[in-house]
């Protein structure tokens, strides 16, 4: 019997190339990881930012907040972002118009904030009723 053929195995070519496919699978995987997570953390922040500007509608509607045009000081905001959330320079502004009906208002809440140094917007409208 000869010995080399029983004792044959991978060679070097064979697993430089096992290798790097295997660098490449995993290099994909944690790209879409990675991407995944941004992915939650901008879903999270639109979330908490939704959560202000409706209690900012909830505040209106209340009469804790005063029905005119302009920015809304943090410490006037009815739900404050969470420390936790990664939202960072919030700016919360209100604009309010008359409609042709008597005592009713439409209302537009926007907001802006920085996420990772990119800039995003909301913008939430409704209608709020001032006996």
């Amino acid at each position: 019997m000869d010995c080399r053929n029983s004792l044959r195995g991978f060679t070097l070519v064979e697993v430089v190339v096992g290798l790097t496919v295997l660098a490449i699978a995993s290099l994909l995987g944690l790209l879409a990881l990675q991407q995944s997570r941004l992915a939650f953390e901008r879903l999270d922040a639109r979330r908490a930012v939704l959560v202000e500007l409706e209690g900012v509608f909830e505040a209106l509607r209340a009469g804790q907040l005063p029905l005119r045009s302009g920015e809304i000081a943090e410490t006037a905001r009815v739900f404050p972002v969470s420390p936790i959330s990664a939202v960072s320079d919030l700016a919360v502004r209100l604009d309010a118009e008359a409609t042709v009906r008597p005592k009713l208002y439409r209302v537009v809440a926007s907001a802006t904030w920085t996420l990772r140094g990119a800039e995003f917007h909301e913008q939430l409208e409704s209608m709020v009723f001032r006996p």
